[in-house]
């Protein structure tokens, strides 16, 4: 259940974000379809980050994809915060560099959680 919950709740939000962003004379909003598929993929990994109750190796990945899409906003809020005026290719290696320490980050904190839940006495 809280895995539908996260991931309706910021598809929503996603979709909400999509919406400010979108021209008003597109026939159809692909930016808020695309927000609301990104934050939904982000609620879902978080979803089963904490719907998980048994140690199985799809926790290291659902970390590791859940922090790249999480990465990819904060790589481009860093981007243009250190120079507001990129081009196109700078603004997509800012993302992609996100991505790519949030994956990085996402596995080292999938595996350090899921050696500590090994490590745990069953109750």
């Amino acid at each position: 259940m809280k895995k539908a919950i996260w991931t309706l709740a910021l598809a929503a939000a996603g979709g909400i974000l999509g919406l400010k962003s979108a021209d008003p004379r597109d026939i159809f909003p692909w930016d808020a379809l695309i927000g609301a598929l990104w934050a939904g993929g982000i609620g879902y990994g978080f979803g089963t980050i904490f719907d998980t109750k048994r140690v199985n190796r799809p926790i290291v990945f659902a970390w590791t994809m859940t922090l790249a899409l999480v990465g990819i906003f904060f790589g481009l809020l860093i981007g243009t915060a250190v120079n507001p005026y990129l081009r196109e290719w700078q603004v997509d290696a800012t993302g992609d560099v996100g991505a790519c320490c949030g994956a990085l980050l996402g596995y080292m904190v999938g595996r350090i959680q899921r050696r500590r839940i090994l490590s745990m006495p069953a109750s």
